[in-house]
C-alpha cells in the first residue's frame, strides 16, 4: 500500500510538472526561413520569462524590441526601433514607436507590424492595436490591426473549387 501512495504521489508530482508556467511570455517574430503550408510558418511565438514584470507592458515592449533569442527567428524592426510610449483605452492600445520604424515599407512594415499585434493581443485584452509612428522625413503612419481579422495560417489554397472536367 506505501509503494501504491508513493507511486501516485510521484505521478501527481510529475504532472504538476509538466504544467505550462503561468510567468511564461510569448513573443511574436518573423521567421528567418518562411516555411508555406504550416501555422507559424512565417511569424512564429517565442516563449519568455519575465519573472515580477508579467503586468509591465512597458517592460515586456521593451524587452520585445530587443529581439528574439531563438536563432531561427530574426527581429523585423530596424536598428533603433524603441518604443516611445502606449496607451489602452476602450479595448484598444496604442502604440507609439520611434522614427526608425518608419523606414519599413510594405511587407517588411506588415510583418512587423502583425508580430507587434500579436504579441500585444497576447499580452492584453485588447481588440484592437494602432501602431503609430511620428517622423519627420516618412510623415505621421499608424496601422491598425484587429484580433479577429488577423491570421496566420494561409488556407486559401486548399479551399480552391476544383475546376471540372468538360
Amino acid at each position: 500500500m506505501k509503494k501504491r501512495c508513493a507511486l501516485l504521489c510521484c505521478m501527481l508530482l510529475m504532472l504538476c510538472g509538466c504544467t505550462a508556467k503561468n510567468d511564461d511570455i510569448l513573443f511574436y517574430y518573423p521567421r528567418k526561413d518562411f516555411s508555406y503550408g504550416t501555422q507559424d510558418g512565417v511569424i512564429a511565438s517565442e516563449t519568455r520569462e519575465a519573472p515580477g514584470h508579467e503586468e509591465d507592458l512597458d517592460y515586456l515592449l521593451t524587452m520585445y524590441l530587443e529581439g528574439p533569442l531563438d536563432p531561427s527567428l530574426h527581429s523585423p524592426f530596424p536598428r533603433g526601433t524603441a518604443l516611445e510610449g502606449f496607451t489602452y483605452s476602450d479595448a484598444t492600445m496604442y502604440v507609439t514607436l520611434s522614427e526608425a520604424f518608419a523606414q519599413l515599407e510594405g511587407m517588411d512594415h506588415t510583418i512587423a507590424s502583425a508580430c507587434l499585434a500579436y504579441t500585444c493581443f497576447h499580452l492584453t485584452a485588447a481588440e484592437k492595436v494602432v501602431i503609430k509612428c511620428n517622423s519627420e522625413d516618412y510623415g505621421n503612419r499608424s496601422i491598425t490591426l484587429s484580433r479577429d481579422a488577423m491570421i496566420l495560417y494561409d488556407d486559401s489554397t486548399a479551399t480552391l473549387p476544383r475546376e471540372s472536367e468538360p
